[in-house]
């Protein structure tokens, strides 16, 4: 995306933000297992299909990518609280009881998810820096100094 550096350097604070957000990245992505396998990189925009209460399709691979399935909860986690229709359900929670009735919960999940909620946050604030979206540039940098 030419020029989206210099458009987000025109809005100081975000692009501070931004900074602090790539150094705290690269602190934390050592830590990261190297798992290697498909993330779709994508669940919203009506991507998910759903039959009553039952998931009956995933279309639009076109942001799929191999690493830690972990990244597709990053996805939802970080877009929450752009939709008000989710807010009557307590994600952690949610997950926790999942993955609590089979013991099938990834280890220290919660950390892992710290980096790639950096990650996407950093995408979003380059992102709408580059489109010129001002209000979702500053509520992208708010909700990336949040998980700082």
């Amino acid at each position: 995306m030419p020029g989206w550096r210099q458009r987000l350097d025109a809005s100081p604070e975000e692009a501070g933000l931004f900074d602090a957000g790539l150094e705290r990245l690269h602190g934390l992505a050592s830590s990261l297992p190297d798992v290697q396998r498909i993330v779709h990189g994508d669940l919203l925009n009506r991507n998910v299909l759903t039959e009553g209460d039952r998931i009956s399709g995933v279309i639009d691979w076109g942001n799929a990518l191999l690493g830690d399935p972990l990244y597709d909860i990053a996805w939802l986690w970080y877009w929450w609280p752009w939709y008000p229709a989710w807010r009557g359900v307590d994600l952690p929670e949610f997950l926790d009881r999942h993955w609590a009735h089979d013991d099938s919960g990834p280890p220290d999940w919660p950390a892992r998810l710290r980096p790639y909620l950096i990650h996407i946050g950093l995408a979003h604030v380059a992102y709408c820096a580059f489109r010129g979206r001002t209000a979702d540039l500053r509520r992208n940098a708010r909700q990336l100094k949040s998980y700082l």
